[in-house]
């Protein structure tokens, strides 16, 4: 009897949802001939897998192209326009800066980090000599004293920040001048005009400086920051000494930095990727609350992140109630049925579709009608993307050591 209902079920679930496989595809990128070690795609649509040819020797391909084995592969850096990547790689001798397969001895004995500029012109990187840092950047070289955390540059990559202990405070040394000593400090980025934002803290109280000027008023707790890939939108979350919490966007379109209405909780910042507009989780009581710029969308008794679409033409988010709906730009699309508010969601500017990987699969839902379309079962997946140049949702998936490209066209 138990299986019956069990038959009844699995046959009412799919004859609700219509499966479309028409515009699904896949294509095998590795056969399998060497162990799969690891592998991901960049948001700019390029895919990189590590094997292992030989015990203990490591191989890297970017978008099907092989380097030569290696003992250590560390740190793939995608440049942000996709035409360039980096990455550190050791044989049996020397560290190399590898950049497009093409190999440079490391002036170092160790390797540490990589970062393109925003304008993708500029490589950065660092290496240890013993245990003395040093980074290369437009030519130039700078020792990294004691730092703390990752490297920032500014759009260009002319200017280099970092976070450094200096006894049990810390400083941020802006292209080697170095601020007053604070308690704690939360990097941002440097602005446009070469100045530097970050939040700081002394004796429990917080502010966010530019260089060494404050630009804030005081707030007990910063919890988290952003600033957007042009260096000319940053925002923060802070929490005033009432307890409530308000987010606070910094543009030159507003004369002064611009806050939010206070909530009881305020967290999951993102910006617009060109507009000085930003969008946040918060709740209110007990409500759950999507929040753009001023705008208050209910989100359901649990909701995911919000996200924008590549060009910030849609803002979109998942909520739940006893079943899930999808709200994109304020329009909200009732489901009828269940979604993981935990995992992220890939959505095409202006269509009527979302993409997201199972732990099996690759499905693509539409939000407007109750259809969706799903790859082939596998043993392991990485989370889609919308690859605006081939126009279509794509991520990467794995049988055994075979790789494979799952893709469905828009």
């Amino acid at each position: 009897m138990l299986n019956k209902i069990i038959i009844i079920i699995i046959f009412a679930t799919f004859t609700y949802l219509t499966l479309n496989a028409d515009n699904y595809k896949e294509a095998m990128l590795l056969d399998g001939s060497e162990p799969l070690s690891s592998y991901g795609m960049d948001t700019t649509g390029h895919w990189w897998a590590v094997t292992e040819p030989f015990s203990g020797d490591y191989r890297l391909y970017v978008d099907g192209v092989s380097s030569e084995p290696f003992k250590e592969i560390r740190n793939l850096t995608f440049s942000p326009d996709g035409k360039k990547w980096a990455c550190f790689a050791r044989d049996n001798v020397q560290w190399f800066l590898v950049e497009n397969n093409i190999k440079k001895g490391l002036p170092g004995n160790s390797a540490g980090d990589i970062l393109y500029s925003n304008n993708s012109e500029q490589l950065i990187f660092s290496y240890f000599n013993g245990e003395e840092e040093t980074v290369a950047y437009s030519g130039k070289k700078m020792r990294l004293y004691q730092r703390a955390g990752k490297l920032y540059t500014d759009f260009t990559g002319n200017l280099i920040a970092f976070m450094g202990y200096r006894g049990n405070k810390v400083v941020m040394n802006i292209n080697g001048k170095e601020t007053p000593q604070y308690d704690n400090i939360i990097p941002i980025g440097f602005w446009y005009d070469g100045k530097f934002l970050y939040a700081a803290s002394n004796g429990g109280l917080w502010e966010v400086y530019k260089n060494d000027e404050s630009i804030t008023e005081v707030f007990t707790n910063i919890s988290q920051v952003d600033i957007n890939k042009f260096h000319n939108v940053a925002a923060i979350v802070g929490q005033r000494s009432s307890g409530k919490s308000v987010a606070v966007l910094f543009s030159d379109d507003y004369y002064e930095p611009l806050l939010g209405k206070p909530y009881d909780q305020v967290y999951n910042l993102i910006l617009h990727p060109y507009a000085p507009l930003l969008a946040y989780n918060a709740t209110q009581y007990t409500q759950n609350l999507i929040i753009y710029s001023s705008t208050e969308f209910y989100s359901g008794q649990e909701t995911s992140l919000p996200y924008f679409t590549g060009d910030g033409e849609d803002l979109y988010f998942v909520g739940c109630n006893i079943d899930c709906f999808i709200n994109v730009n304020g329009r909200k699309y009732d489901i009828g049925t269940f979604l993981d508010i935990n995992i992220p969601y890939a959505k095409k500017s202006g269509s009527n579709t979302i993409a997201y990987s199972t732990n099996t699969t690759l499905v693509v839902r539409y939000i407007d009608r109750d259809e969706l379309t799903s790859g082939r079962i596998i043993d392991g997946i990485i989370n889609p993307i919308f690859n605006w140049r081939t126009q279509q949702y794509e991520t990467l998936g794995n049988i055994y050591d075979r790789l494979y490209m799952m893709a469905v066209g828009m």
